[in-house]
């Protein structure tokens, strides 16, 4: 229901503003962001930024825009137009957004891997939110350094930084989003071939979740699990029922080129072809997008 409201909200803002768009559109795409990022992202983009907003609203304005870019899994970009926001700011001293903005930059590193550069803005976001409550922001920053950790194989330090957020998103009351990194948990112990401990943890979620997206990549990672204990039925089981729950498309490559592998470990070449066809077409299919 939101999304047909969504869609109308938009279409009389286009219809009365005559494609001029101003601050009231900002604060629509504001409560938009939540239900409708998508919605929200259309709106931002046809905002005058440059001529039609004070200096307090081209700084809103900034935050607004690389939350919906993020949101949509967008690239966080122009640099220009967060960099006006941080500034702005640092000058007003507003702590609570300067976070924010300090968050976004470090995002914007951490997906190009710039790591160094990424950990540096996350501190300072860190710093920023010192005595606050935005229990939400700070389980986001603690995750990313998750992230940043395993990627530097440094797994012990990831997991400490993925239990802090695992207890922020439990107090922001987000609790699919821990159970996301409690699966980030299972996988640093699955990297140091601790796999009953990763088993362990993915069937705690498994018994634990109810969202079906959730549900579906906890049962591709135990099918994982399985693949690198090389136990290939079981894999090829958990794997062929985590295909059945809605996914985004880098989980689905995963089940497919696992699925693909564990078919040829145990010598059925045709379905491992198919499923190695599966990748290609996704593949394609991201491309284009591109």
């Amino acid at each position: 229901m939101y999304s047909r409201v969504s869609i109308v909200i938009v279409f009389c803002v286009f219809i009365f503003a005559g494609f001029s768009f101003f601050p009231g559109e900002i604060k629509t795409a504001e409560r938009l962001m939540e239900t409708a990022p998508d919605s929200a992202l259309q709106i931002l983009r046809n905002v005058n930024y440059d001529k039609s907003l004070s200096a307090a609203e081209r700084a809103n304005y900034g935050l607004l825009l690389f939350e919906a870019l993020d949101k949509t899994y967008q690239p966080l970009k122009p640099d220009s137009v967060l960099n006006f926001s941080i500034d702005y700011y640092k000058r007003k001293r507003n702590s609570e957004k300067l976070a924010k903005g300090y968050f976004y930059k470090g995002r914007s590193y951490n997906y190009v891997f710039q790591y160094e550069n990424a950990s540096r803005f996350y501190m300072l976001a860190l710093d920023n939110l010192k005595g606050t409550n935005d229990y939400n922001l700070l389980a986001k920053i603690y995750s990313d350094l998750g992230d940043i950790c395993t990627a530097q194989n440094d797994f012990e330090q990831a997991r400490d930084k993925y239990l802090q957020s695992v207890s922020f998103f439990e107090r922001a009351g987000k609790f699919n989003e821990a159970l996301y990194d409690r699966i980030d948990i299972g996988n640093t112990y699955r990297s140091q071939r601790e796999f009953r401990k990763a088993h362990g943890i993915f069937l705690d979620i498994l018994n634990t979740a109810k969202d079906s997206v959730l549900i579906g990549i906890t049962l591709q990672e135990i099918g994982v699990n399985y693949f690198w204990v090389e136990k290939y039925d079981s894999s090829i089981i958990f794997l062929k029922r985590s295909v059945k729950y809605p996914y985004r498309d880098y989980y689905q490559s995963i089940k497919f080129l696992r699925l693909s592998d564990s078919y040829f470990e145990i010598g059925k070449l045709d379905s491992a072809l198919l499923y190695a066809k599966k990748i290609t077409y996704i593949s394609c299919e991201f491309l284009h997008k591109a």
